[in-house]
């Protein structure tokens, strides 16, 4: 280990050393010396003083020049020069990324990875480039390739926590181009990550540029987190029902949870399974709340990922639910159409939820905008546009639920192509027999009236391969699936593996196609709430009244934000909480903003990313590590001793 200076030439300031010194030797410059009786008297008592008077000079000169000294090897950078070992070809270009996604507020793993960060900048062989930059970011601007580790150091202090993720697998790829312009031969990217499995497509992310460090070396995290929160109105009370998850491989036991709507409180205990869930229903009399839209918010016991024990709501009651049903096939006459028994169970719930009924035909279908509607119905639809299989997705990923009936004009190769990530299942060949229906296990109407279905009769269906994350409601009689859900983001997905008409079954006009239409309400999270319940990261458009041009948004922390009418869309929902949004000074509603807690499964991920060769061979670079901060507080004690000493010496 040997001690260097990184700038040199700064040292030339050393002259100035010769200031203080010269000004000492101005000072002691003699007069003209003449005695006489009087004086030697005089001089001989004083004699004792001006002998400690010379040594405070000759302290204060020392100071001085020190203070001097320090002054000019702080610019000039002394450093501790060392040898470590390093890859053959050592000068490389490098982006380290960090990844900031929520799951690294796990206790201190944020912390670690920047201290990380900076130790692995602070050992880059001269001639190195890199950058730092976060995984998870809002806006376009990118730092570009530098040299200079203190720059590098100032880019990993601006980094902080996200309350989301991305997918890491395009970011990743985003970043690496960064590299492309880099002198450089080897290019590398160094992430430094939880290991969290949410946000990786797969566990075989292969590239020999990149290089994952487990930042949690290796240890498995467990986390409980509020996954679910559902509202109903039931009579004359609000039932909310809370689901608990826990992710860890331990039971957790008398989990205190805290429900409150517009400063009403319940309590609850949980007590769950591990990698289990448990769901509690907590009721508030609606004479209790206020009349308009319910605020309020959930917490948990706190655990060592904090962010997700916390859940905002806001619950505006009796607001209209708007349904699209589309129309794959019109007939002239009505009673044959493909839609015509879905209306009419519509119009028959519509006394009970308050349904506002919208029927468009296919091409009516292509061009309408998805975004104003709750819930949509798809008869035998076959025209489905790529567009329009985007905006579906969209539109059920941020809440929306969507009912799909087949027919003999759906096609499955466009339907599992288009819908791949939506579909509960994949659409195979279609059979004809003579069938019949049973239900699965599940407390709700379908799963009590099993005789009632073994008396609907089907003579043709959609052979359906389930996916892995979907759940069959109902089964035809030779144990295929008939109705499949989905969950996908905030809202659901059922397909039917018949058709909505008499043409393939006879379940329109029997008994339990009412009830089995109005429990696809109940167990879909359709968007009742849509613009006032959202995640992280995600936009919603505002109400504008007619009388309205701009209103105001202000977040949990108080910031504020000015939306206009011709622009509407509010998209800086980046702080889980509350927001109000206000005009002239009048608040109109409130608006919800939670972590998704896909993110709070700390379930880890392994990736074998293997190397090329070239960088296997062991070498050795020099590491700096610069000591200029002790030089600087050494010149500050010392100025201070000076200024005391001087003081003293009066």
């Amino acid at each position: 280990m040997n001690f260097s200076l990184l700038n040199p030439y700064f040292l030339i300031g050393l002259g100035a050393i010769a200031i203080p010194v010269i000004a000492h030797l101005i000072s002691k410059t003699a007069g003209i010396e003449k005695r006489f009786a009087a004086m030697n008297f005089l001089l001989a008592s004083k004699g004792e003083s001006a002998r400690l008077s010379k040594f405070k000079d000759l302290i204060l000169l020392l100071l001085r020049s020190l203070i001097l000294v320090l002054l000019v090897l702080v610019f000039a950078k002394p450093a501790v020069l060392s040898i470590s070992h390093a890859d053959s070809h050592y000068t490389k270009s490098v982006v380290f990324v960090i990844d900031n996604s929520f799951s690294m507020g796990y206790k201190d793993n944020f912390d670690k990875a920047k201290r990380y960060t900076k130790e692995q900048i602070e050992s880059l062989a001269d001639g190195s480039f890199g950058t730092v930059i976060p995984l998870v970011q809002f806006d376009n601007t990118q730092p570009s390739l530098t040299q200079d580790k203190n720059v590098m150091k100032q880019e990993l202090r601006k980094i902080k926590l996200s309350n989301t993720y991305v997918d890491n697998e395009r970011r990743i790829e985003e970043v690496f181009g960064l590299l492309q312009a880099s002198p450089n031969e080897i290019k590398e990217v160094v992430f430094i990550t939880d290991f969290q499995k949410n946000g990786w497509n797969s566990d075989k992310f292969i590239r020999n540029w990149l290089v994952p460090i487990d930042i949690t070396k290796g240890e498995n995290l467990g986390n409980l987190a509020i996954t679910e929160t559902n509202f109903k109105e039931v009579g004359d009370s609000i039932r909310i029902d809370l689901k608990v998850t826990n992710f860890s491989k331990i039971p957790t036991t008398k989990i205190l949870a805290t429900v409150d709507a517009d400063n009403k409180k319940l309590n609850g205990l949980f007590d769950i399974q591990p990698e289990g869930s448990e769901i509690k229903e907590f009721i508030f009399n609606k004479e209790q709340l206020t009349q308009g839209e319910i605020i309020g918010d959930i917490e948990i016991s706190p655990d060592e990922l904090i962010v997700d024990n916390h859940r905002y709501f806001v619950f505006p009651k009796d607001q209209e639910l708007r349904v699209l049903i589309v129309d794959g096939d019109p007939r002239e006459i009505s009673r044959l159409g493909e839609t015509y028994y879905i209306s009419r169970a519509l119009e028959t719930l519509s006394d009970l939820l308050g349904l506002n009924i919208s029927v468009k035909d296919n091409d009516a279908f292509l061009i309408e905008n998805l975004e104003k509607f709750n819930l949509i119905f798809l008869a035998n639809v076959g025209d489905v546009t790529p567009e329009k299989s985007m905006e579906i997705e969209k539109f059920i990923e941020t809440g929306g639920v969507i009912v799909i009936f087949v027919g003999n004009r759906v096609r499955s190769n466009v339907y599992n192509r288009l819908f791949k990530k939506i579909l509960p299942a994949e659409l195979s060949t279609i059979s004809e027999g003579d069938y019949t229906l049973k239900t699965g296990e599940s407390d709700n109407y379908l799963g009590k009236n099993n005789e009632k279905f073994k008396k609907v009769k089907v003579n043709k269906l959609y052979n359906l391969i389930p996916n892995d994350d979907s759940s069959t409601l109902l089964y035809a009689s030779d144990g295929s699936s008939f109705l499949l859900r989905k969950d996908y983001g905030r809202g659901a997905i059922f397909l039917f593996a018949s058709t909505a008409d008499l043409n393939w079954n006879n379940l329109p006009i029997s008994p339990v196609f009412l009830p089995t239409i109005k429990t696809i309400f109940d167990l879909s999270t359709a968007k009742k709430s849509v613009n006032r319940n959202l995640r992280v990261g995600e936009k919603t458009t505002l109400d504008f009244t007619n009388d309205m041009v701009e209103v105001t948004v202000t977040n949990p922390s108080g910031e504020k934000f000015k939306i206009g009418r011709i622009n509407p869309e509010f998209t800086n929902t980046l702080i889980p909480g509350l927001y109000t949004v206000e005009n002239e000074g009048r608040i109109l509603y409130s608006i919800a903003v939670n972590v998704d807690t896909k993110e709070s499964n700390l379930e880890k991920i392994s990736l074998e990313v293997p190397h090329s060769e070239e960088l296997s061979v062991s070498s050795y670079v020099k590491v700096f590590k610069e000591i200029w901060r002790y030089f600087l507080w050494a010149t500050i004690i010392l100025f201070t001793s000076e200024s005391i000493f001087r003081v003293l010496g009066q």
